[in-house]
């Protein structure tokens, strides 16, 4: 374990990363106007790095962690953040509370594991690499806003009738982008929940993305780029595009979209996926 120095606003390795564990968080004073207990308060940009698990109690409304600034980073170091068990986010940045999104973001999460009912809540230029979700009840596992997104690396275990992944658009309309990459989203529960999920106009590139089950693979509201997935056995629909204005769905090469024998591979007026495969053979 690396030497701490013993500097205002939280315990400080000698490499300059802020550590956080579970006798820091009861402690308080991470960052400046932290207060003890959760949920931890960041104020400051830098980087944060747990030593060890976080276990939240179930307090309706409230992070494990809140982020308050732009800039941060959070290294969960191969550890676990537990809870909360409500609607709150086990990270979430300025939402928690209900307060809106107003631009800023660039705060990346890698390298742990988060179990609760909703995971992970950023705003624009966001990045989630290497993390494990669990996710109870119908929370959204990882949730994005705005532009320049990235989702790399994430293995998304649903267990209730939740979604996997959802991208939003900004809060005043303006178009989001996103790109995700190696996931593998699963759900527990026949029949309920959504893989992949938009809100509003995005610009969506999905590559080497499974969604196992639920009743919606992938929901598009804006434009999707497709490329080398499996979206199989869901009830109602592989792939559904809502036919907004300007919306379309493209499936490059590498694709297979098989639903479950009830449901549709495909669903919607503008979406093109030949030369993808359907089921037993190729997409319309």
């Amino acid at each position: 374990m690396g030497l701490l120095m013993g500097l205002p606003g939280g315990a400080m390795a000698v490499d300059g990363v802020v550590e956080i564990n579970e006798a820091r968080v009861q402690a308080g004073n991470i960052t400046p106007g932290d207060t003890p207990g959760y949920p931890v308060t960041i104020t400051r940009p830098g980087s944060y790095r747990l030593t060890g698990d976080l276990s939240h109690a179930l307090v309706p409304g409230e992070s494990a962690i809140d982020v308050l600034t732009n800039g941060a980073t959070i290294d969960l170091n191969g550890f676990t953040i537990f809870g909360p068990g409500c609607s709150a986010a086990a990270i979430s940045q300025g939402q928690c509370t209900g307060a809106a999104i107003s631009g800023g973001g660039q705060m990346t999460v890698l390298n742990g594991q988060i179990q609760a009912s909703a995971g992970i809540r950023l705003s624009e230029f966001a990045r989630v690499s290497n993390v494990t979700l669990t996710a109870y009840a119908a929370g959204v596992a990882i949730q994005v806003t705005g532009d320049g997104n990235v989702i790399e690396n994430v293995q998304i275990d649903m267990r209730g009738a939740g979604i996997g992944i959802q991208a939003n658009h900004w809060n005043d309309g303006r178009p989001g982008s996103i790109l995700v990459r190696d996931a593998v989203i699963a759900f527990r529960s026949p029949g309920s929940g959504t893989g992949y999920s938009e809100s509003g106009f995005v610009r969506s590139r999905l590559e080497r993305v499974v969604v196992r089950g639920g009743q919606v693979g992938i929901s598009s509201h804006g434009r999707l780029l497709l490329s080398d997935s499996m979206i199989e056995g869901q009830t109602s629909w592989g792939v559904v595009n809502h036919n907004n204005t300007g919306a379309l769905v493209v499936a490059l090469s590498g694709n297979v979209i098989d639903a479950a024998p009830q449901g549709r591979d495909i669903f919607g007026p503008h979406v093109h996926l030949t030369p993808s495969s359907c089921g037993a053979g190729v997409c319309p």
